[in-house]
């Protein structure tokens, strides 16, 4: 079982020089260290996945406490919170967006010989981090599921619906506590508008199709399309 947080920094290359890029990568490395290592982790059952722009912490066989991942991400929160009150600069000030998981996944050995992680858990944090916003925290619906009984937690999960991938719909959960400094800097669940399923369904699809397949799939007599390649070779 590996529980998930994923963590990725918001507008990382936005109007910033690679060597606030760098530092933000760094200070965002130390956040997450002293917040795994103050929740007491046990070093082996820990990995991390760097995404250039964040990193995904692997919590592997880590149930107890039972919200463990959920009291690393806010730590991560409002650490980045407090650290952006005292930057003057602002290319170096950033925010954060955070997605939980869980899943019984796979533990490999990667192309450098260390551990990777392969499953339905780890894309799904991926995913449901996607849809968050600056200083959110949004929960996988298996996460949902074992918090949303809890008393610390019960009263702050909100319901958010959303296609991602493939035009999949999602229902994943936003956590959101006001007396949390860290998110005052967040946008509120159900505040703003949001688009509709109609509006993100099409931004996932093609406006039109490619001009071979449109006169294919107007002859009945063809047999079953192939899907259009992924790329295209102009010929001199």
């Amino acid at each position: 079982m590996v529980r998930y947080v994923c963590i990725d920094v918001v507008d990382f290359s936005v109007n910033r020089t690679v060597e606030a890029q760098t530092e933000i990568v760094l200070a965002l490395a130390r956040i997450v260290r002293l917040a795994v290592s103050t929740a007491q982790v046990d070093p082996s059952k820990v990995l991390y996945l760097p995404s250039g722009d964040g990193v995904c912490i692997c919590l592997i066989d880590l149930l107890d406490p039972f919200d463990l991942d959920m009291q690393i991400a806010i730590s991560v929160l409002e650490q980045v919170y407090v650290l952006g009150l005292s930057q003057a600069d602002a290319e170096k000030k950033f925010a954060v967006r955070i997605g939980l998981s869980e899943n019984q996944d796979n533990i490999i050995e990667d192309i450098g010989g260390g551990r990777n992680v392969v499953g339905l858990g780890v894309n799904s944090a991926y995913r449901i981090m996607s849809l968050a916003g600056a200083f959110q925290l949004f929960l996988h619906a298996s996460v949902h599921a074992r918090l949303a009984q809890r008393r610390r937690y019960r009263h702050h999960l909100y319901p958010v619906h959303a296609i991602v991938k493939h035009g999949e719909r999602v229902l994943c959960h936003a956590f959101h506590d006001s007396d949390l400094a860290c998110f005052a800097a967040a946008r509120p669940p159900g505040q703003g508008r949001r688009k509709s399923d109609g509006e993100r369904l099409a931004a996932t699809l093609p406006l039109q199709l490619p001009v071979a397949q449109s006169r294919l799939r107007s002859r009945r007599s063809v047999g079953p399309l192939r899907s259009a390649p992924s790329f295209r070779i102009d010929q001199a």
